[in-house]
């Protein structure tokens, strides 16, 4: 007689052990991407630390600019006073004189952060 129990092929506690692993897997995938310190969450925080960067070198650029500017006008005003104005003429560029800030793209920057202090400036 022939033996017609064959053991080829998976066992249903192998496939069902399988299935569990796979949903350990797929559960740990979905935390990393999507959790509080996932990477959807990581590369929207880097892209708004970018733009920020680019925001204030930009300002930066446009400060020091103005300051070349100070030393050749011959102006009466302070440095910080003198690019404050120059700053505020420019468009998106919004200046509090009187606070001595730059809001730009909705941030506020203080003008020694973008002029730097007088060591820096040396």
């Amino acid at each position: 007689m022939r033996n017609w129990r064959k053991k080829n092929g998976i066992t249903l506690i192998a496939l069902v052990v399988t299935m569990i692993v796979l949903l350990i897997l797929a559960g740990i995938s979905i935390s990393m991407l999507t959790g509080e310190n996932g990477i959807i969450n990581r590369a929207s925080e880097a892209s708004e630390k970018t733009e920020d960067a680019n925001d204030l070198e930009y300002l930066r650029t446009e400060a020091y600019g103005e300051l070349i500017g100070y030393y050749s006008s011959g102006s009466n005003l302070s440095e910080q006073d003198y690019v404050l104005q120059k700053l505020g003429e420019k468009e998106g560029i919004t200046v509090n004189q009187t606070a001595g800030t730059v809001t730009y793209n909705g941030k506020t920057y203080n003008i020694s952060e973008l002029l730097g202090n007088s060591d820096e400036q040396n």
